[in-house]
């Protein structure tokens, strides 16, 4: 079968119309998927770009945490470890030692909670010893309270070395359990 020259020129110009229209739409096709990845790209950028802000910001909260750890570790040594006060306790009666009183110590349950440990102090000495100790107390490394203080002068007996003065006092600490 012989074609003629227009029948060779319109299977030409056919194949270049198909030929035409499927580069179209491969273009087109390429095009909206282009699209599509660049949509992707831009909100993957942007998701990154909201992760290095937040890891930025989590630096800082470390830097700071760090800066406070000193103050942090400093807080905790105040504390009195709840269910061990012997240290807190003996540094009371040392305390006593040291200005020369007589120290009687009573825990109050009743008062004492998770927070903090309650105690009851009867110092007995001279008035100076006794406000000694009351000056000494209040510069201990620990978060006291000092909640009651009654002051108490005693009778001197017949030439006998006696405490003159009493004191007692109702003192708050803070605990960690």
């Amino acid at each position: 079968m012989k074609l003629s020259s227009r029948n060779k020129l319109v299977l030409i110009i056919s194949g270049l119309v198909l030929s035409a229209g499927a580069a179209g739409i491969l273009f087109s096709w390429l095009t909206l998927h282009i699209t599509s990845i660049t949509a992707d790209l831009e909100a993957i950028e942007s998701k990154l770009a909201i992760l290095e802000y937040e890891r930025n910001n989590i630096r800082q909260i470390e830097d700071s945490l760090e800066e406070k750890k000193p103050l942090v570790t400093r807080f905790h040594t105040i504390l009195v470890d709840h269910n061990r006060p012997i240290a807190f306790l003996e540094s009371l009666t040392e305390l006593g030692k040291t200005t020369g009183n007589k120290i009687t110590l009573d825990y109050s349950e009743q008062e004492s909670n998770q927070e903090s440990l309650v105690f009851r102090l009867t110092i007995e000495g001279s008035a100076s010893s006794t406000a000694k100790y009351l000056k000494l107390l209040e510069l201990m490394p620990y978060a006291i309270t000092v909640e009651h203080i009654n002051w108490q002068s005693l009778a001197q007996n017949s030439g006998e070395q006696t405490a003159d003065t009493r004191m007692l006092i109702t003192i708050r600490v803070r605990s960690k359990l």
